[in-house]
């Protein structure tokens, strides 16, 4: 007798276990539901993080730039190209004549940049001879700018 009222408790509770069908159905409802709404909004997020990264790397680079200039008593700047950007240094200090300090480095598909004046540079005391203003501006109109002031300020806004 005994035995048998403990194999009734577990076939019953055996039968509870795991899901109904309606519960699983419901709950693949509001997950495809939460979906939804969050998929349109991935493009323009990863697009946010391209910007953001762009812009510190380059006001990385830019600040290596300019302690480059200063260790190596000539000039230093960035070369923008499309979609890339190489570091550059004097090869002689005073001698205008530059060379690659570094391998080109790639900026994301959907981020532009637009430099004014075209090619920051700084002297051997990490000055600028004037202001410079890089604009990221991703695919979906999102900007972000870094000024480079005369005295060799980098500041990202």
């Amino acid at each position: 007798m005994c035995h048998e009222r403990t194999g009734r408790a577990a076939a019953a509770t055996g039968r509870q276990a795991g899901f109904s069908f309606i519960e699983v159905v419901v709950t693949a409802a509001i997950v495809s539901l939460l979906a939804a709404t969050a998929v349109p909004r991935i493009p323009v997020m990863l697009a946010t993080y391209d910007l953001t990264e762009a812009t510190q790397e380059v006001a990385l680079d830019l600040r290596l730039a300019r302690a480059r200039a200063i260790t190596s008593n000539g000039h230093a700047r960035l070369q923008f190209d499309g979609q890339t950007y190489t570091r550059q240094r004097e090869s002689t200090p005073g001698s205008g004549a530059y060379v690659s300090d570094g391998a080109p480095q790639d900026l994301p598909g959907n981020v532009t940049v637009t430099t004014n004046p075209a090619t920051p540079t700084f002297d051997s005391r990490g000055l600028t001879t004037q202001p410079y203003t890089v604009t990221f501006t991703s695919s979906y109109g999102s900007t972000k700018t870094i000024t480079v002031t005369t005295i060799g300020r980098i500041n990202v806004g």
